[in-house]
């Protein structure tokens, strides 16, 4: 029996935006009814233990355009399990916003958290989270005042494309100093990285965050770069997991009856030929092939997705080159961040733990000094 379960149901594939990254490239008209989502449920919990925790994340599309339904679930779950414990949560584009949803979510605040798509300042959200009709920018189609005073700290998911990587770091400035806790990722999927001149401005894009937070040392540093440096020093193991996924989430879409290992293998994102190909896999006895990645010193602390790896190059043990090449850059800003916050502590005061950070900067810097994407992608076609 599980202990820990993510229920992830895609309850609506209809989406007001026509974002320009968006990955959910097989999107159909379909809704989930409740008497599917029940079904689901049900099955799901009847093979949990009683003290399990259990989270319920609504996806969509965008989910509020099927908020009943959410309503629906969570009334459900709450009278049929009262014993059980249950957290939910979304993420929403923050323009399907009625005063209806906004009393639900004043009153179902305890357990149910909406997390936010805001991808930072104006000009930069503008350019790809646009309305479907219009193609107009939704930035001042969000009441943000609204989810800073609902929740604290707000989850925000900004995703940062090469279209407007030049605002980077004014973006991931302007969300923090608006009291958001930043989840800032690249866009991925379908989305070309491979002009070099990414490069270039992502790097300069990250100093700018290095002296930002040189400067701003209380301030928590944003995930993309707060790097887990003790993974380094693990022990690599053939049977290796880089998330829950198929093990600890399971994702149902629509009106179909079965579940894939995560969004990231639904029908709406990889079409259902290849979805259903990773229907029901859990990936529990999952042993990586021997490729470049296995054998990268940086592979413990890589921001690795297989579902990433799909969309990008129809393998999930083959990464895109290019994003092998951006993942090193931010490792190396990520450890100079750490780097510098060491260095402004005694060093009398430091114990084993910096010691060992300091031994894993070393590593990290070492590798990704000479990123270069040619030999990078070579060896990934060899072992791939």
């Amino acid at each position: 029996m599980k202990k820990r379960m993510q229920i992830s149901l895609i309850i609506t594939e209809l989406c007001p935006l026509a974002c320009n990254y968006c990955y959910e490239i097989h999107k159909a008209n379909q809704k989930m009814t409740f008497e599917k989502a029940k079904e689901h449920i049900d099955r799901e919990f009847a093979e949990l233990d009683e003290d399990a925790e259990i989270n319920i994340e609504f996806f969509g599309g965008e989910p509020f355009l099927n908020f009943e339904l959410i309503e629906q679930v969570v009334d459900y779950v709450e009278e049929q399990y009262p014993k059980r414990m249950v957290t939910y949560n979304t993420t929403t584009s923050g323009v399907i916003l009625t005063e209806h949803i906004k009393k639900w979510l004043s009153e179902h605040r305890r357990h149910f958290y909406a997390a936010l798509s805001l991808d930072g300042v104006k000009e930069a959200h503008d350019k790809n989270r646009v309305f479907a009709g219009n193609k107009k920018g939704t930035f001042d189609s969000i009441d943000q005042d609204f989810f800073l005073k609902m929740y604290h700290p707000l989850p925000v998911k900004a995703t940062i494309a090469p279209n407007c990587l030049e605002q980077m770091a004014e973006s991931v400035i302007y969300l923090i100093e608006k009291g958001f806790q930043v989840d800032a990722t690249l866009a991925m999927g379908d989305i070309d990285w491979s002009d070099a001149k990414n490069v270039d401005v992502l790097i300069r894009e990250l100093d700018k965050l290095i002296k930002y937070y040189d400067e701003h040392p209380e301030t928590e540093v944003i995930r993309m770069l707060n790097i887990p440096f003790e993974a380094l020093l693990l022990e690599k193991k053939e049977n290796t997991r880089y998330c829950g996924a198929g093990l600890r989430i399971h994702c149902y879409t629509g009106t179909d009856d079965y579940w894939t290992p995560c969004q990231g293998f639904s029908k709406i994102t990889v079409g259902e030929e290849v979805s259903l190909q990773y229907a029901g896999e859990n990936f529990e006895n999952y042993i990586e092939p021997e490729s470049v990645c296995t054998m990268c010193p940086l592979n413990n602390v890589c921001s690795r997705c297989w579902g990433t790896n799909l969309a990008a190059t129809g393998s999930i043990h083959k990464p895109d080159p290019w994003l092998c090449v951006i993942n090193r850059i931010i490792l190396q800003a990520g450890s100079k961040i750490r780097y510098d916050k060491i260095m402004k502590k005694p060093k009398e005061e430091w114990g084993e733990g910096e010691y060992q950070i300091l031994k894993c900067i070393s590593i990290i810097m070492d590798v990704a000094e000479n990123p270069d994407v040619e030999y990078l992608s070579d060896q990934i076609n060899k072992l791939c």
